[in-house]
């Protein structure tokens, strides 16, 4: 669940073994209110470090 600075949110869907299909990512990306290079920028962020508390 990703939440922006108005307080909307998205939920992303994680299901083991299956991939998001282009059409759901791109809803959650328009969703988030980030460009598609915030978004990977995060992503990136996320994957390198886990530790860093996630956005709820």
């Amino acid at each position: 669940m990703m939440r922006n600075a108005e307080g909307r949110f998205t939920v992303a869907p994680v299901h083991p073994g299956r991939d998001i299909s282009v059409g759901t990512l791109r809803r959650i990306i328009r969703d988030t209110g980030l460009s598609i290079e915030e978004f990977v920028a995060a992503l990136w962020l996320a994957a390198r470090w886990p530790e860093v508390p996630q956005r709820v």
